[in-house]
């Protein structure tokens, strides 16, 4: 069919269907344009009287429009379909700033299957001059698209043209061009630009410019196309991308909506003009089922974002996101797809809600709003902080959301509505900004066998509300009954308040394990069970008994379902019947003794049950405890010493002294702490012992209980001043300190340890920058409390002291150990300050303690090197069963090699150098006392004569700076002392001239750098371990004040000589000078002495033994040097 070219006029009225309203050519057609193929122009030839609107469907081949102001309107109900091109042409209007606006209009729709242009390539007029290059000619098609949607399958094409021809007077025209959204918008084609024509860089920036919101109307603008932006022919700086203007009230939603592959979603990251004032977008969804790729550099959103559809990748390009506006929290991002950040950060200014699979990267993420999910939201390795100003509520609906390293920040209340939250086992969470997170029964922090979850530092003005789920695993075993017994405890969170002070109860562990106890007390073991109690409290105000566990400081608990349920049933003090006769609160800090037996299934390992023998083997159990948080400071309150903070010190009468000052206390935060902050910063340190010493005088002790192998280990702070803060921060058993086993300064959260006070006067203080942030723990940490397994004790450049370790085992599972560190200031005698006392074991198999030499049992002894006699400590090793026992010296560590260490078997009469020979196999034999005990074995100490320190040479040699003092040694070690002497009296006396502590380095020097005028002999003194004297040879120096002009003055002959030898002295004027004569050998050692009036003498040397010798000459009236010379005795 033939094109037929319309024109509107517009004549009649506004109706597109009537006749009269076109021309073609110049004539009236006899009807109105309804063919596919007709081509319509717009203010292009014809000028025209009324608009057109459209009140039916309507296709035509093209649309022109002409550089002149009209509108098109489509109505509602109907389709305006251009087959090709849409086009608004340029003008040539050489008036500055005319703009011509085409406007679609109408509720109805247009589809254009071409591409939609926005100017054409009509050249503008010169403009006026007013100078060189000036400028009076910049005009500007308008598109203001009001129509309810237009629809464009091509591309929206822009193109400014510029007549700028440099070098020349003529005026610059330029036509640029404007896209205004105020409706919708779907484009399945590109934004293309182009500009023709030279332009000058001052003059108009930004010539072709789409405003996805230009009015008071919200626009929604649609993307089908996978790079919906396309190439720019010029620079982007002529071409602006505006999809969110703040200058009008209406709001732009952009969708990128394409359904395949992959869609690119802007961010001006790829040389495209993308508006960021003050947002990139103002509201975006990202729908679709093609995966969704943003570009890098800054993403940011004015209020709501939507991701649905395809994968939204993020990752790739990493940009940094933000939405919407900082310190408000109105935005919103909605997604039920996939989004996996990478190394950009997040910046959410308001709520997330979560359908699909959100997973977060390695970057931070910060989130001011709401929280909901219901499907899955993973964090990863980077940090997650809610910062909301105001109230966060945190809801999840599906299977439960896990977070890892959160902080909760910026002064709201975040509360945990509804469903279930937990903190991964190596998450932890921060407080900041006066916050106060409320757990409200829905978090739980994680526990397992590699690491707990933790509370980092609770500051000053932030808070823990409502009642968290606090787990704590308890390793067990499959194979054998090694991990069934007991374990202390304590309890990071509490359950009730009495008279100011937190309490903590019992009853969580009955959900997991039996625990038993007295008939009617709330326990849950089956029925006909032994009720001998599960749980035991602790107190020193009582004779020890061997009759009864019962009867001694340990009381039973045998009654937990008291109302309220922190109110609880034990012995009394005096009470040594295992029954419920007093009530008590247990506060925070206290330690409680559990016995373990597994979870409550018998598995069949054995042929009994968990109860009944022969016992089953207990499996893994993962406790969870239900209350609120502690934090601030603990002051510890012993559960028997009602309205006191003070510890346990009976200084009585009462034959207690075994047990005296023993405080069975706990770690009371969800975090572990580190026992080296123990009065580290006086009345400021973060585990404050008041009345305690400070310990970087006196390092106190505490003693853990080994579930495995049932004893008490032992940890020793380390000695002197703290030199690095990891020390009090992540460092494992830093260098200098000392532990037994698999003791530790880390105490894991929910671990109940052994403390000693030493007076009535002292008290125990927890502070919250005594947890640590990072809660290393070495890998045996996890025999205890399983804390988070991180590497073992790390490097130190400080110097270890010495230390012996020996164990003793019957298996791989069942071992005891003991320690021995040196300094010459230790006492043999036990010393609170110095030592720690064995405590032995429950239920332990073996046993093994050193003796003091006033016999006090010690699982760490402090001892000085002996000197000239042998120490002797008597070894303590027993054992339940008889059988075959061994000694391992699993450590020796920076003993010195003067020292042998011995191993002295009465029994066998074996004597074994067990420093170098490190295990000994022997039987005890239970029918025989002399097999066990304090009396069969002895570990001997003694110095090793042939490794004592000896001097290997002495010289002395003149240098620039002086006299270079040099001497050799072997064995020196660390731990001899010399000192240079110099004699200037021929011997007479030696005076000290400088003092140097050996490093075993072998090789020693000192300069003299103020050697007098005349004979210096040198020697060195040397002191060693045992305070022995010795000095070397004596190396002797001759310096005088002028060397060569005296020398001169003295002729000595023969050299070498037999017998006779002469002097000479050249007089230097004076008539009457009496001389003196010395000969003295190397070592300085006067062999002859003379005096003489006359310049000339000789000396009969017959008598000396071949060798050098030095003859002095000096003015015996002031004692001045003449001059000295060398001779050699044949």
């Amino acid at each position: 069919m033939a094109q037929t070219t319309y024109d509107w006029v517009g004549t009649t009225s506004t109706a597109w269907s009537t006749a009269s309203n076109w021309k073609v050519g110049s004539s009236t057609p006899a009807s109105a344009p309804s063919a596919a193929t007709d081509i319509i122009r717009i203010g292009t030839n014809q000028t025209f009287t009324n608009l057109p609107a459209i009140s039916s469907n309507v296709t035509c081949a093209s649309l022109t429009f002409g550089a002149v102001n009209s509108t098109l309107t489509v109505n509602s109900g109907f389709t305006l379909t251009v087959n090709g091109d849409v086009t608004a042409k340029h003008g040539q209007s050489n008036v500055d700033l005319t703009t011509y606006t085409t406007t679609l209009a109408g509720l109805g729709t247009m589809l254009v299957k071409g591409n939609f242009n926005v100017g054409d390539n009509t050249m503008p007029p010169n403009g006026i001059i007013l100078g060189l290059f000036a400028l009076n000619g910049v005009v500007k098609v308008i598109i203001n698209c009001q129509i309810s949607l237009l629809t464009i399958q091509g591309n929206l094409a822009f193109t400014s043209v510029s007549n700028f021809t440099s070098g020349t007077n003529s005026g610059t025209g330029l036509n640029d061009t404007e896209f205004d959204l105020n409706s919708a918008l779907t484009l399945n084609g590109q934004f293309k630009y182009q500009d023709i024509g030279t332009t000058v860089s001052t003059l108009t920036p930004n010539r072709n410019l789409f405003y996805a919101s230009a009015g008071t109307a919200n626009t929604t603008l649609t993307l089908t196309n996978a790079a919906p932006i396309g190439s720019f022919t010029t620079s982007s700086q002529y071409q602006y991308i505006d999809f969110y203007n703040p200058n009008v009230t209406g709001h732009a939603t952009v969708i990128y909506a394409a359904t395949s592959g992959s869609q690119t979603v802007y961010t001006g990251a790829d040389g495209t003009t993308i508006g960021n004032a003050p947002q990139n977008y103002d509201a975006l969804v990202l729908s679709g089922a093609s995966t969704k790729v943003v570009d890098g550099s800054t993403f940011t959103i004015g209020n709501s974002f939507n991701t649905s559809g395809g994968t939204v990748n993020i990752s790739t390009n990493n940009p940094t996101i933000t939405i919407g506006t900082s310190g408000t929290s109105t935005a919103s991002w909605t997604n039920s797809t996939t989004v996996t950040q990478g190394s950009g950060t997040i910046d959410l200014n308001g709520s997330l809600t979560n359908s699909g699979f959100f997973t977060l990267g390695s970057a931070a993420t910060t989130i001011s709003g709401n929280f909901t999910n219901s499907a899955t939201f993973t964090q990863g390795s980077g940090s997650l902080t809610f910062d909301g100003a105001s109230a966060q509520s945190f809801t999840d609906g599906g299977a439960g959301t896990t977070f890892g390293a959160v902080t909760f920040s910026g002064g709201g209340t975040k509360t945990i509505t509804a469903g279930n939250f937990y903190i991964q086992n190596t998450g932890v969470i921060t407080m900041s900004g006066n916050s106060q997170l409320n757990g409200n029964g829905n978090l739980t922090l994680i526990s397992d066998a590699t690491s707990s979850a933790s509370i980092g530092v609770v500051p000053s003005g932030s808070s823990l509300a409502g009642n968290f789920k606090i787990q704590r695993f308890f390793k067990g075993s499959s194979t054998s009954l090694s991990k069934r017994g007991y374990r202390l405890i304590s309890s990071p969170v509490y359950t009730g308040t009495v008279s100011s002070l937190k309490v903590f109860d019992l009853t969580y562990l009955l959900n997991d394990a039996y625990v038993t106890g007295a008939a009617g007390g709330g326990f849950n073991t089956p029925a006909n069970n032994a009720n001998n109690p599960s749980l035991y409290l602790f107190r020193e105000d009582i004779k020890p008994s061997s009759t009864l566990f019962t009867s001694g400081p340990f009381k039973g608990i045998n009654k937990i379902n008291n109302s309220p349920v922190y109110n609880i049933g034990t012995q009394s003090r005096n009470n040594f019947q295992n029954v419920n006769d007093t009530t008590v609160n247990i506060p925070v800090g206290n330690g409680v003794l559990f016995f373990f037996r597994g979870n409550k299934t018998d598995n069949s390992t054995q042929t009994g049950t968990k109860t009944v023998l022969p016992y089953d083997y207990p499996e893994d159990v993962t406790f969870t405890q239900l209350g609120v948080p502690n934090a601030g400071t603990i002051n510890v309150a012993l559960w028997y010493k009602a309205g006191s903070t003070l510890l346990g010190y009976t200084n009585t009468s009462l034959a207690n002294s075994t047990i005296r000052g023993y405080c069975l206390v706990g770690n009371p935060y969800a975090s572990t702490i580190n026992w080296e902050k123990f009065n580290r910063n006086s009345t400021s340190s973060t585990v404050y012992g008041a009345n305690f010493p400070a310990a970087n005088v006196t390092q106190s002790t505490i003693w853990v209980f080994n579930p495995s192998t049932k004893q008490y280990e032992t940890y020793k702070q380390k000695s002197g001043s703290i030199t690095s803060t990891a020390d009090t921060t992540t460092t494992v058993n830093p260098t200098n300190s000392t532990a037994t086993g698999a003791a530790s300064n880390m105490i894991a959260s929910g671990q109940g340890f052994f403390i000693r006070a030493t007076s009535t006067n002292q008290s125990l203080s927890f502070r919250e920058a005594a947890k640590t942030t990072t809660q290393p723990t070495s890998s045996n940490l996890i025999q205890l409390m399983s804390t988070r397994e991180f590497v073992q004790q790390q490097q130190s450049t400080e110097q270890p002291n010495p230390l012996l370790r020996l164990k003793l085992s019957l298996d791989s599972i069942n071992n005891d150990e003991v320690v021995m560190t040196f300094a010459d200031t230790a006492h043999t005698a036990y010393n609170e300050n110095e030592d720690a006392e064995d405590l032995g074991g429950n239920g332990a198999l073996e046993s093994l303690s050193l003796l003091s030499a006033d016999s006090v049992r010690l699982a760490i002894n402090h001892l000085p090197f002996p000197k000239t006699q042998d120490e002797v400590i008597p070894v303590y090793a027993t054992a339940i069963n008889s059988g075959t026992y061994r000694f391992d010296m699993t450590e020796v560590r920076s003993i010195p090699a003067l020292y042998d260490v011995w191993l002295k078997d009465a029994v066998t009469r074996d004597s074994v150098d067990i420093k170098n020979n490190r295990s000994y196999s022997f039987n005890i034999d239970k029918s025989s006392p002399e097999t066990f005990g304090d009396k069969r074995f002895t570990l001997i100490i003694r110095q090793n004569p042939a490794m004592m320190v000896r001097l290997l040479a002495f010289n002395a040699d003149k240098i620039a700076e002086g006299a270079k003092i040099t001497w050799q040694a072997q064995n020196e070690a660390d731990y001899t002392i010399y000192t240079v002497e110099r004699s200037t009296d021929n011997g007479k006396v030696f005076d000290p001239i400088g003092t140097i502590y050996s490093n075993n380095s072998k090789n020693y020097l000192l300069v003299d750098k103020t050697p007098v005028t005349g004979l210096n002999q040198y020697r060195l003194k040397q002191i060693d371990l045992n305070g022995g004297i010795n000095y070397s040879n004596i190396v002797p120096l001759m310096y005088t004040a002028q060397p060569q002009q005296e020398i001169s003055k003295i002729s000595l002959y023969p050299n070498p000589t037999v017998d006779i030898v002469r002097t000479e002295v050249q007089p230097n004027g004076e008539s009457r000078v009496k001389y003196k004569i010395n000969i003295t050998n190397v070592e300085g050692k006067i062999m002859a002495s003379t005096t003489s009036s006359q310049p000339q003498w000789q000396n009969n040397v017959s008598s000396f033994a071949p060798g050098t010798y030095i003859m002095q000459v000096l003015n015996s009236g002031d004692n001045s040097i003449i001059g000295f010379k060398k001779f050699i005795k044949k």
